[in-house]
């Protein structure tokens, strides 16, 4: 069953892992750069299994992260970007679901609660998304609903790919990022240089 921790008030969550990009920028698997010793991967799982229940993967190739010894939820059609991941977690958990991407390497426990009590302040938001001061979305590290599903699906096959455009078709709740809480980003080899150099 997917429920999380209720001493920090996480009711019926899943958490997920988003691993399937094709790590472009990073020019290698950003899943598993090394983290003391550990692949990255492992590292945010260990992460979020502090903090919920059911923890799961989002990727195509299962015999890569067996080693986590946790589910992994393939694409119902490969290839087609962040938002038929969403989808395909979704529809396999049926749970609202806490998604972060790969390459976010620390789970802010403040942002991600404001998050978590946002959803439960909101419960017809179907996305709760941090956005920064500028307006910017951080749509890799948010909860979604399954309630998206039959929004999600038209889009898909009408050729929507990214996570951006479903926002104004739901309803959604915005966290704006106080300016303390940064969600780091390993987009590119000089980033994970310097994560690693900063010994976080």
């Amino acid at each position: 069953m997917c429920k999380a921790d209720p001493a920090r008030g996480k009711n019926e969550i899943c958490a997920a892992i988003l691993a399937g990009g094709t790590n472009t920028r990073m020019g290698q698997n950003k899943a598993m750069l090394q983290v003391n010793g550990i692949p990255l991967i492992q590292h945010i799982h260990s992460q979020l299994t502090a903090l919920f229940d059911t923890v799961v993967i989002s990727a195509n190739d299962e015999k890569k992260f067996a080693f986590l010894s946790c589910d992994v939820i393939p694409d119902e059609t490969p290839d087609q970007g962040p938002l038929m991941a969403i989808y395909s977690v979704l529809r396999a958990l049926g749970k609202p679901v806490f998604i972060v991407a790969t390459d976010i390497p620390e789970i802010p426990h403040s942002i991600l609660d404001s998050i978590l009590n946002l959803a439960r302040e909101y419960p017809e938001s179907q996305v709760v998304v941090p956005v920064t001061a500028k307006g910017d979305y951080e749509p890799l590290f948010a909860l979604y609903r399954p309630e998206l599903i039959p929004v999600i699906q038209p889009a898909l096959s009408a050729g929507l790919r990214h996570i951006y455009g479903l926002f104004s078709r739901v309803p959604i709740t915005r966290y704006t990022l106080k300016p303390r809480e940064i969600l780091l980003n390993l987009n590119h080899p000089q980033d994970y240089q310097r994560y690693i150099k900063s010994g976080i």
